[in-house]
């Protein structure tokens, strides 16, 4: 197995933590990053109609592009949708996290890492069947399956369509 250059590696998990520690998304140019908000963005949004949810998407995989901040894509978000300023804050950090762990994943499958394990940042805020996955190692391309049987590539896993285990999430993980 090819190795990522560790100099190469140690940049993208320090950016990557920054990210995560503040919320504040600098400008990203990786494909694999916006992917997942240009595909998928706004779709798992409940209670909206299909033109919401696709506005939404573009708000998203925009904001992206061009490093806007989560309060920025909360305040778009209301403005385009009319939806409250706490939902819309909901969905720009779950739209947001989504985005970006789909990618993070995709650029780990790229490097060549085989295995990934699943770790949560607050076991005092983690769900019970994520403290669950917490240390869990696997293959790459094997779901993670939770003790109530639903599947999970990684944390906030755009394919997942049961927001018990989506919304919110605050796990990520890491890779060898």
């Amino acid at each position: 197995m090819e190795v990522p250059d560790k100099e190469v590696r140690g940049s993208y998990d320090k950016g990557a933590q920054d990210v995560i520690a503040s919320y504040r998304i600098p400008a990203i140019d990786r494909p694999e990053l916006t992917s997942a908000a240009k595909l998928r963005g706004g779709q798992r949004v409940s209670r909206v109609n299909q033109t919401t949810k696709d506005r939404i998407g573009q708000i998203i995989a925009d904001g992206l592009s061009k490093g806007k901040g989560r309060r920025e894509l909360q305040e778009e978000i209301v403005e385009e949708t009319g939806v409250s300023a706490a939902r819309a804050r909901t969905i720009a950090v779950q739209e947001c996290n989504t985005s970006l762990m789909a990618g993070d994943f995709a650029m780990a499958c790229r490097a060549g890492f085989t295995m990934k394990t699943w770790n949560i940042t607050d076991a005092s805020k983690a769900r019970d069947t994520h403290k669950e996955l917490n240390g869990k190692t696997m293959p790459l391309m094997e779901p993670f399956i939770t003790s109530k049987g639903n599947k999970l590539m990684e944390p906030c896993d755009p394919d997942c369509n049961v927001p018990e285990e989506t919304v919110n999430c605050h796990c990520f993980l890491t890779y060898s």
